[in-house]
């Protein structure tokens, strides 16, 4: 069945329960910024936001969020899948 509408516009999918866990759970080691707003993109990937304070390390790249994320799926009781990415880098020779 399609998620598509007559229009031919998706139609709206509502957030994963546990992503909207995850997201309630999130909490900043570095600035304390927490989460509780998941949307969901046309694609049906959910997207949990956090606003990071200025000065946050998280937010300029300098650190990793991935603990915070972890310790918030251990209290959502949210089972996470880490995968490394290797960047080979991209080469125009």
């Amino acid at each position: 069945m399609s998620r598509r509408r007559a229009n031919g516009k998706h139609r709206a999918k509502r957030p994963a329960t546990a992503a909207e866990r995850l997201a309630k759970a999130y909490v900043c080691g570095d600035c304390g910024a927490t989460s509780d707003r998941v949307t969901v993109d046309e694609y049906g990937l959910n997207h949990v936001h956090v606003i990071h304070a200025d000065s946050c390390p998280v937010l300029s790249g300098a650190v990793a969020d991935i603990g915070d994320v972890f310790r918030a799926a251990t209290r959502a009781g949210v089972a996470m899948l880490a995968v490394k990415v290797a960047d080979g880098g991209a080469s125009d020779e």
